[in-house]
């Protein structure tokens, strides 16, 4: 497993987000990323930190598979 980064652009909340605004944001990522793992929790475990101020993605620990999987989807 490598550290990869997930980015996603800007935030649809903003520049000065609430802590409600930031729980989405992470939520979201685990459900992103869960649906490419199987599960929510796995996704959980993976991602080491999530990017939900400023700019909007997460850092994971993916299989190289994983990360290409990931890329081609989010080219399209």
């Amino acid at each position: 497993m490598q550290s990869y980064i997930v980015y996603f652009g800007a935030h649809s909340h903003g520049s000065e987000p609430t802590s409600a605004d930031q729980e989405r944001a992470t939520d979201s990522h685990h459900e992103f990323l869960g649906s490419f793992m199987g599960c929510k929790e796995k996704a959980k475990q993976s991602i080491f930190y999530s990017y939900n101020k400023h700019i909007n993605g997460f850092a994971a620990r993916l299989e190289e598979k994983e990360a290409k999987e990931i890329a081609s989807r989010n080219m399209n």
